[in-house]
């Protein structure tokens, strides 16, 4: 259970879908909040939930966001 960030839920995800952080996806998030670089790039195995991890820096920051992904069922999702 992650202690960095509150649960998804108080960011206005659905707490059905997404009860919790996955290891290491709070940190990146705060990585990326943290940083002071204009262009952030996060490259992670499938899985470790890049897509609610950009959803979320969107989110949090109001900042004009972009996702890139190769692959049709992950851009439905976004």
């Amino acid at each position: 259970m992650s202690r960095l960030l509150p649960p998804p839920a108080a960011f206005g995800f659905s707490p059905s879908h997404f009860p919790d952080w996955r290891p290491g996806q709070d940190s990146a998030i705060l990585r990326v909040l943290d940083s002071d670089k204009r262009i952030n790039v996060e490259c992670q195995p499938t899985g470790t939930g890049k897509t609610l991890l950009g959803v979320t820096v969107a989110k949090l920051t109001g900042l004009r966001t972009l996702i890139l992904t190769r692959r049709k069922g992950l851009q439905t999702q976004i």
